[in-house]
């Protein structure tokens, strides 16, 4: 073997050596790495993570979003691909960026004094779909995979299930607490959640102009009785908006406007709400009638109690008239007796 050829096994033989000696080492600097990022709650990794704008991770963040060793190795991985510094330096910045960028909570105090704008925006914020907010925010920096290759559809996926946050509130209170926690629960910059509370601020108003300009819902919202038969009616025929029904009486009222302000979005608003009007007048005429026949029978028959009980039911059964169905019993009777 030549001198030449000896040098050669030498250098590589070193080369090999190096190599092992050096994998060790980065093994225990990632391993130290994910052990830092896993000391910290998923809120700030999760903001870490989006503050990276990974289009891999964007595009797969809710089946990670609760998972803090996944989104670890994402962030690690970029960490040493940007070489900006020494990686748990530039870790450091990146975490303590995330901790002091909050969600500008102070643009949203009013909603305190107002429940109805309250039940809005709290309505809007629960309903939102996490590839639309990914599309505003992050403009469109992500892949869109195929549902029947990958069985995954991000559209389907809700901001409030992607987060765990609890969604069955009552209370104008408790709701204006939650609509806080949502928002500061984002895993994005504060700059972002701003425009994204300008985003449902600037709705509301139109919602609420759009409502106003093609019909008077003042009918439909004056008094408990009515509020409560407007919205059996949405129900009934099947055009409720989902995740703004109302668990308490007592958010009736704002469930009720913000449902309206939604459907008047919608070309045949103005129709809706005539239809509504139409419904609850006629259902007070027919009370008013069965009233009055109520009187009538009682005045003039002298119905004992028992028999004007039996009546009130078979009324309310047959939707007729107390007069109309003591008029079919005497005919009843009358046409045994012949």
């Amino acid at each position: 073997m030549s001198d030449e050829q000896l040098n050669n096994d030498h250098e590589n033989e070193i080369k090999r050596l190096k190599a092992r000696l050096i994998q060790p080492l980065i093994g225990e600097d990632t391993i130290s790495l994910r052990k830092y990022i896993l000391t910290y709650p998923l809120l700030t990794i999760r903001k870490v993570l989006l503050s990276l704008n990974i289009t891999n991770a964007n595009s797969i963040f809710p089946d990670i979003a609760n998972n803090a060793v996944a989104m670890s190795e994402f962030i690690i991985s970029a960490i040493r691909s940007r070489k900006e510094s020494p990686p748990l330096l530039y870790l450091q910045h990146l975490i303590n960026d995330s901790k002091g960028d909050l969600a500008p909570i102070e643009s949203i105090v009013w909603l305190k004094k107002d429940p109805e704008a309250c039940y809005y925006f709290w309505s809007v914020l629960i309903s939102l779909e996490w590839m639309s907010v990914l599309k505003e925010l992050k403009k469109y920096n992500f892949h869109v995979y195929s549902q029947t290759v990958y069985n995954y559809d991000p559209n389907n996926k809700f901001v409030v299930d992607v987060l765990k946050i609890p969604t069955a509130i009552a209370g104008h209170k408790e709701r204006y607490s939650s609509i806080v926690k949502i928002l500061n629960e984002l895993p994005f910059r504060g700059a972002e959640i701003g425009h994204l509370i300008s985003m449902v601020f600037y709705s509301y108003k139109s919602d609420k102009t759009n409502c106003n300009k093609k019909a008077n819902i003042d009918l439909l919202i004056k008094n408990k009785e009515v509020i409560i038969f407007s919205l059996s009616y949405l129900q009934k025929k099947g055009i409720s908006v989902p995740y703004t029904e109302p668990l308490t009486e007592a958010d009736n009222k704002c469930s009720l406007v913000t449902q309206l302000y939604l459907l008047s979005r919608n070309d045949d608003f103005k129709v809706l709400i005539n239809a509504m009007i139409k419904a609850w007048s006629q259902k007070k005429i027919r009370e008013k009638e069965k009233a009055i026949n109520k009187k009538k029978v009682i005045e003039h028959l002298r119905v004992n109690e028992e028999s004007m009980k039996m009546l009130n039911e078979l009324s309310s059964k047959y939707n007729e008239s107390q007069t109309t169905l003591v008029n079919m019993a005497v005919a009843l009777l009358y046409k045994e007796m012949v």
